[in-house]
């Protein structure tokens, strides 16, 4: 059977879970009867690189003497199955996975003996070994820990999925985790578990007063299985973290940012607002799960449970999957707006240099325009002033191409859905320079979702909306027809999917 296991299609983290299960249903059946609290506290490291060591330690409740002999036997599932442990499988399929070698020792609380088996599953598979040998020793009664030193390791935590597998084990445990009762570290890290954010604002539709967009839900399959848990949006609009984990007694079972549960009948199909900001967490208890408890087995449909909780999603007073699809956010945050102000300094000089030396060459450009494309209604260049906002920043730029004196306001704007806008403004006096003033608007979907909260990377963005903004000012002086329906078509492509961060 042990050769069988090293051949389970198992994830790291999956694997890993087994052990930490173990700990906390250890801690579970017996800390209680001998007046032990908590915190439990779980240790997972590596040593030796790729091809070292994973050690898993706890100061659970160590394996008493009346199951030590059960806990080793392959398949026989443990007297309460309505816990963590389910098959009687897990620890076992999960080292051999893992390692050729195991070195397990473990003083169960109250008994005064420390116990130590090990495994060689590649001599135990030759040879058929039946029976292992068992080392005791003397112990303090009072103590209570298990260690376990996987070696040989035929399926290491290599260093590029380090990071991985550290943050599906603080997802995986994230509400022993928050609740207190588990301190779970990773290579010497504590591991912590952040909430998302909930959304707060009024409906769409009235405007009304605003509203935390988080609902309880509670509800029972016709299979008699209970769904319990809750829903909501997030605050901040991202594909990365939406949709349900999925557990069974406090433990995801699936439903990690990798492979989220996302069914299309309740979040649509690819980047839809739904599933950027639907999230949270569904306890389904009386569902049985496989026996690597990646997954659930299901006895009503899962398309039941799917159309229940879409009803759910949606029931007055809080339509959560109407105000996804019409909720927009419409600011950047007070980080984007300094970073946009800093961006703005640093580009000063060279935004000075494209307006003065790189504009009037371009418009005096003998060569001409090039091949114009075919006509076609064309969103026309703004010419009425329009009424604004103050803006977050403003600079103005003279410089003189064909005679003519240029003055080029380059302005930033935390208003409206544009990232990019062009207004013509009207002379008063004659003579008096043409005036453009070009703004970007740091609210816009595609700012708010790649400018980041850094001044470095808000300026590409600042620039390469700048170098358009130029771009479409010398192709409509060239007499380049359509130039600015290629601006309106770019602002309708990055207020849409591509605005989107993923």
């Amino acid at each position: 059977m042990f050769g069988v296991f090293e051949a389970v299609d198992y994830k790291q983290w999956f694997a890993l879970a087994e052990f930490v299960d173990n700990s906390i249903q250890s801690a579970l059946d017996l800390w209680h009867a001998h007046g032990r609290r908590g915190p439990l506290h779980v240790s997972i490291r590596r040593t030796g690189g790729d091809g070292g060591t994973i050690t898993v330690t706890d100061d659970a409740g160590g394996i008493p003497s009346h199951r030590f002999m059960q806990a080793f036997e392959v398949g026989t599932p443990p007297p309460d199955r309505s816990g963590l442990s389910v098959y009687g499988m897990g620890m076992k399929s999960a080292a051999a996975w893992f390692a050729g070698r195991v070195r397990i020792t473990t003083t169960a609380i109250g008994e005064p003996v420390e116990r130590t088996v090990e495994f060689d599953f590649p001599a135990i598979i030759a040879n058929g070994l039946q029976d292992l040998e068992v080392v005791e020793r003397p112990a303090p009664a009072e103590d209570h820990r298990t260690s376990i030193v996987m070696s040989n390791l035929r399926n290491p935590i290599r260093t590029k999925t380090h990071g991985k597998v550290r943050d599906h084990l603080r997802a995986i445990y994230r509400h022993f985790i928050r609740s207190g009762a588990l301190v779970l570290s990773y290579d010497g890290e504590t591991l912590t578990y952040e909430e998302p954010e909930v959304l707060v604002e009024p409906y769409y539709r009235d405007g009304a007063e605003a509203k935390e967009w988080r609902k309880e839900i509670d509800f029972t399959l016709s299979s008699g299985e209970h769904v319990r848990g809750f829903a909501a949006l997030s605050k901040v609009g991202r594909t990365a973290g939406a949709g349900f984990s999925l557990f069974r007694q406090n433990r995801v079972i699936t439903g990690l940012d990798d492979d989220p549960w996302r069914p299309s009948e309740i979040f649509g199909a690819g980047n839809s607002f739904r599933s950027q900001r639907v999230f949270g967490e569904l306890h389904l208890d009386d569902v049985k799960v496989t026996y690597s408890k990646n997954g659930f087995v299901w006895q009503a449909s899962e398309e039941e449970l799917i159309s229940r909780l879409r009803e759910e999603l949606d029931a007055e007073p809080l339509p959560l999957l109407r105000q996804a699809e019409g909720y927009r956010a419409r600011k950047a945050t007070s980080q984007q707006l300094q970073a946009a102000k800093k961006a703005m300094n640093a580009m000063d000089s060279a935004f000075a240099k494209a307006v003065e030396q790189d504009l009037p060459e371009r418009i005096e450009d003998s060569d001409g325009p090039g091949p114009v494309a075919p006509p076609m209604a064309e969103p026309t260049l703004v010419t009425v002033p329009q009424p604004i906002a103050a803006p977050v920043d403003e600079r103005v730029y003279q410089t003189m191409a064909n005679g003519t004196s240029w003055e080029i306001v380059l302005r930033l704007t935390d208003q409206g859905d544009e990232w990019i806008s062009l207004t013509e403004i009207p002379k008063t006096v004659d003579p008096a320079p043409k005036r453009l003033v070009v703004e970007v608007n740091v609210s816009s979907a595609f700012m708010r979702n790649f400018s980041g909260r850094d001044a470095v990377e808000t300026e590409s963005v600042l620039r390469v909306a700048a170098g358009v903004a130029l771009t479409i000012v010398t192709a409509r002086d060239h007499g380049v027809k359509n130039s600015m329906y290629v601006l309106h078509t770019l602002n309708q492509l990055m207020s849409g999917s591509l605005g989107i961060r993923s």
